[in-house]
């Protein structure tokens, strides 16, 4: 729950403010007990709040990858049958196979007309 030099609020504190203008939720016994599991869990909770927040919003990909995480998993979709009058959900439906195999597709390229420019600096990783 420290707060880093110059800030005003932790980040325990501002999930906190988030979560509580989002929808009211006031029970911070999850926040709380995340917290106190250390540093690494609460970065899987704030990737996961991330994920939630920004599921349409067309940021997802920017955060997987600024964050280094798989891109590979295929895109999931979900087959809707009704049979004798119930519906039954299958969620292992592959839309979309994801071949993001190398560490290129983490960085993007320095813009070619750039290299031409000035040889002396390194493209990103990944990139030639």
């Amino acid at each position: 729950k420290g707060k880093g030099a110059g800030c005003t609020y932790s980040a325990y504190d501002v999930i906190k403010m988030i979560r509580e203008a989002s929808g009211g939720i006031q029970d911070t016994g999850y926040l709380d007990k995340v917290a106190e599991e250390g540093k690494d869990a609460f970065r899987t909770l704030i990737q996961n709040e991330r994920r939630l927040e920004l599921a349409f919003e067309n940021h997802r990909w920017y955060d997987l990858r600024r964050c280094l995480l798989p891109l590979d998993e295929p895109a999931r979709g979900v087959k809707v049958s009704i049979e004798n009058g119930v519906l039954t959900y299958d969620t292992s439906v592959v839309v979309a196979e994801r071949k993001f195999d190398d560490i290129r597709y983490y960085y993007s390229p320095m813009p070619y007309d750039e290299c031409i420019k000035n040889p002396g600096p390194i493209n990103n990783k990944g990139w030639k």
